[in-house]
C-alpha cells in the first residue's frame, strides 16, 4: 500500500477544505484553505517567515489575526507583492 500521508497527523493527505484539517501543516502548494484562496506570493512570504504554520495559522494570518505577520490587506499595501522579497519589512 503506497498511500500518501499527512506529515502532521499521519492520516491520508487532506485537501484542507474542511475545518477538521486546520490543525495540520499544509504543503506549500496548497493555496486554498477552507474555501479562501491564499495568493501564491503572500503564501511564499508567509512560508519563508514560518514553514510550520498550520492551516488555521495561515488563514488567521491572511485575515489579520497574527501579530507577527501582516494580513494580506496590509501586506499588499506594503507594495511587496511583485518584488522578490521573502520576508516583508513589517513590525
Amino acid at each position: 500500500m503506497d498511500k500518501k500521508l499527512c506529515k502532521t497527523c499521519g492520516l491520508a493527505k487532506h485537501r484542507f477544505n474542511k475545518e477538521i484539517h486546520l490543525s495540520c501543516v499544509p504543503p506549500f502548494a496548497i493555496q486554498k484553505i477552507c474555501g479562501v484562496k491564499i495568493p501564491r506570493a503572500y503564501r511564499r512570504d508567509l512560508y519563508a517567515f514560518s514553514d510550520f504554520y498550520t492551516g488555521e495559522e495561515i488563514l488567521g494570518s491572511y485575515l489579520g489575526h497574527n501579530p507577527y505577520f501582516p494580513s494580506y490587506a496590509d501586506w499588499k499595501k506594503l507594495g511587496i507583492e511583485d518584488k522578490k522579497l521573502l520576508i516583508p519589512p513589517y513590525k
